[in-house]
């Protein structure tokens, strides 16, 4: 892939990634690698000029929201168990008490991360706030981003890659799924 214009330090993860062009969409269609795939989302979807516009805006963010109570934040937990379930990452963490030698159970540190990131966007994103769907598609950004780049990737999907899907009672989804059925799609 060196030709292409992909840089990497120390074998990583890239550095640097190639204009968009014919060859790059080939070897996109091909499959990006696991561990570079979430950096490479982020890039080509201008994830870094995000970041630099909003400076501090997450932390702000998380603090903001720490022990936020309302109508998002209950549909929030309700859903957070329900994401990808069968992947250990999502699920709580079982542990015996050192002292009475009893299981424990700990949310994973996934899930918590999760939360996070979800009542952040709902309090960034008050036009949407919270709805079904969310939690799957910022879990799978958690398995490839961190919680910052995940945060600003649900923000970009939302605001710019699939606009007024996510909007408050999911009308953007009921409009295009009325198409394809009108297709039989």
């Amino acid at each position: 892939m060196a030709k292409s214009g992909l840089t990497t330090s120390n074998n990583i993860s890239p550095t640097r990634y190639p204009a968009r062009s014919e060859e790059l969409k080939r070897y996109v269609r091909k499959g990006i690698p696991a561990e570079w795939r979430g950096n490479a989302w982020f890039f080509f979807a201008k994830g870094p000029d995000k970041l630099r516009e909003n400076p501090g805006v997450y932390d702000h963010l998380v603090e903001q929201t720490m022990d936020m109570v309302n109508e998002n934040t209950e549909a929030i937990e309700k859903d957070l168990h329900r994401t990808f379930p069968e992947n250990i990452h999502f699920n709580d963490i079982v542990k015996n008490d050192p002292i009475s030698g009893k299981p424990i159970e700990q949310e994973s540190a996934l899930l918590q991360t999760l939360r996070r990131v979800l009542k952040c966007f709902a309090r960034y994103k008050p036009s949407i706030g919270y709805c079904q769907s969310l939690n799957f598609i910022t879990g799978l950004l958690l398995i490839f981003l961190d919680e910052e780049k995940a945060f600003w990737m649900l923000v970009i999907i939302t605001e710019r890659l699939l606009p007024g899907i996510h909007d408050m009672n999911l009308e953007g989804v009921n409009v295009h799924q009325g198409v394809l059925l009108l297709f039989g799609l």
